[in-house]
């Protein structure tokens, strides 16, 4: 059960001493450092593969990737403030 905690903290440690730097590396090495500490080599090995080709996790990274260009494009094309001054704020 402390190697569970010890894992935790350690993953945390390490997502906010990344994140400053990148948040998507900070993620991603804390849930490798938390995965190393807590479950076996094998076990990680297979469920990152799972993971990696799993339709709905790429569908999902497709989506959060998007999400940023469309953001762009109504910045660029000024929609943005049009729908930002269309909001009903109470």
């Amino acid at each position: 059960m402390w190697i569970t905690w010890l894992g935790f903290a350690v993953s945390l440690a390490v997502i906010l001493f990344v994140a400053g730097r990148n948040m998507p590396a900070a993620l991603l090495s804390g849930a490798l450092v938390l995965g190393l500490i807590t479950l076996p080599f094998p076990i990680l090995v297979e469920r990152a593969i799972a993971t990696v080709t799993d339709p709905s996790i790429l569908m999902l990274a497709v989506a959060m990737g998007l999400v940023p260009m469309v953001g762009g494009v109504l910045r660029a094309g000024g929609l943005v403030d049009i729908l930002v001054g269309n909001l009903r704020v109470k």
